[in-house]
């Protein structure tokens, strides 16, 4: 995302991923934690598996997004969101992909699948600038992290 934006750094672009992992485990991790992302045609669809021992009441998210060019990473958005739930779309969107009731997440096993390619669309657009990004995403109840996944995403030109 360096310099102006002309055709050749940014446009119409496909999303692809290299890997949607856990986070490297951590002692602030209080969920057992599994990933998957697979292609399907051209469309990139992704699911986690979550355990929790007990309830947990959801406190904040994190969002860390990297730009990777020549192997170096560079920070281009570090977001925490504090009170997820008062935020309308945000409440939303977890209410359609976790079973939460009042900000707390049950115990038991949860399963989220995520169309990542609609996602990517949703927020960027039909325009974005090309490049590998990475990106980590932290659901945080009081200080222990619930759920921390990371993925490798490149946008490329459309052909």
């Amino acid at each position: 995302m360096e310099g102006p934006k002309n055709s050749d750094t940014y446009g119409p672009y496909i999303a692809e991923w290299k890997y949607f992992d856990p986070c490297p485990q951590s002692e602030n991790n209080i969920a057992n934690i599994s990933t998957l992302v697979e292609p399907i045609g051209d469309i990139y669809q992704g699911s986690v598996n979550i355990t929790l021992h007990d309830n947990v009441r959801l406190s904040a998210m994190k969002f860390i997004i990297h730009n990777v060019k020549n192997n170096h990473k560079k920070l281009l958005w570090d977001y925490t969101l504090d009170k997820p739930c008062s935020n309308r779309v945000i409440a939303a969107a977890l209410k359609k992909h976790i079973d939460i009731r009042s900000c707390v997440l049950r115990k038991g096993t949860h399963v989220i699948k995520v169309n990542f390619t609609e996602k990517v669309y949703m927020f960027f657009g039909s325009s974005f600038f090309y490049g590998e990004y990475i990106l980590k995403f932290i659901l945080v109840s009081r200080k222990k992290d619930i759920l921390c996944v990371v993925t490798d995403e490149i946008i490329s030109k459309k052909p």
